[in-house]
């Protein structure tokens, strides 16, 4: 068999591999994108903490993908701690209603909603990322 044969024997080798890794990447991306709308703004708490955890367990192989499925995680989180936060609030300005010296439900109020204000500041910088991201991807891929 002569060098040339070889040298086509090997490019189809080469194309063929890289042609498998352009399905997957496309493939993973799609499952993503997928992913990324099940994540509906203002759905039921527990909805949309699944959808955050399928996220999160989603396995990607393209390093891109990887970063971008991360920076949408840590804006999904950021708001369901945020809410989780919120709900620590208001539980604590409750039991400040019910008891006689309510400083100390206040304070943990205070405390949680200031935490809670920064966890939605951060989330909402990352869910920035996360659409630039998703928008990288989807042209893409």
């Amino acid at each position: 068999m002569g060098v040339g044969r070889w040298v086509v024997m090997l490019g189809c080798c080469v194309v063929g591999a890289c042609g498998g890794d352009q399905e997957r990447a496309r493939g993973e991306a799609a499952a993503l994108l997928r992913h990324l709308e099940r994540i509906a703004p203002g759905a039921e708490p527990e909805q949309h903490r699944s959808a955050v955890q399928a996220l999160g367990q989603l396995s990607l192989s393209v390093p891109e993908l990887v970063e971008t499925r991360e920076t949408c995680l840590l804006a999904q989180q950021g708001f369901l701690r945020a809410g989780d936060l919120q709900g620590t609030a208001r539980k604590a300005l409750k039991e400040a209603q019910e008891v006689v010296n309510p400083v100390a439900q206040k304070a943990r109020a205070r405390s949680a909603l200031e935490a809670s204000e920064a966890a939605l500041a951060e989330a909402r910088e990352a869910l920035g990322r996360c659409r630039v991201a998703a928008a990288a991807v989807a042209r893409k891929y």
